[in-house]
């Protein structure tokens, strides 16, 4: 998939709580994704500069042209890393690999079921033959979309 795509799926995707999206990427190329539990942040800036912080403020991004830390002006390099005086540290990498990571992480927040409605419903039975206690389980698990309210139908499976 290109990166590009990869991008466009993260940034629409529907999440669970607690991750909360800002901005519209496909409008103003501008974005980010927010773990507000851990703190865990990707932003796109300008469709230009993208950066993801871990839970731990560590933090990866592309590399800008330079930038001002401590007002002294600095010109990062591919593969370049700063470490600030508390520790935390910056790495200069690419497009594709900050994409990655914020794939990696938000993806476990993706709602596995968005736009269905599903229902599942679980029957227990139970039997004694013989002296023997024979114990079942039916597991029926139901769909229908959750957008269209007109449809009636579900589609079942067992």
């Amino acid at each position: 998939m290109m990166t590009k795509d990869k991008l466009l799926k993260l940034l629409t995707q529907k999440y669970l709580f607690p991750i909360s999206i800002h901005g519209n990427y496909e409008k103003n190329k501008s974005a980010l994704l927010l773990d507000t539990n851990s703190g865990t942040l990707f932003t796109i800036t300008d469709n230009f500069l993208l950066s993801f912080k871990d839970e731990d403020h560590n933090t990866w991004s592309t590399v800008p042209k330079s930038l001002f830390i401590n007002e002294k002006q600095y010109y990062p390099q591919l593969g370049d890393s700063i470490t600030r005086t508390d520790g935390v540290k910056h790495y200069f990498t690419t497009k594709e690999h900050v994409i990655e990571m914020a794939t990696a992480y938000f993806e476990k927040f993706i709602i596995p079921y968005y736009g269905l409605k599903v229902n599942w419903r679980i029957c227990y039975f139970q039997d004694i033959i013989n002296g023997t206690k024979y114990s079942y389980k039916l597991s029926e698990m139901k769909f229908k979309s959750s957008s269209y309210k007109h449809i009636k139908a579900y589609i079942s499976f067992n």
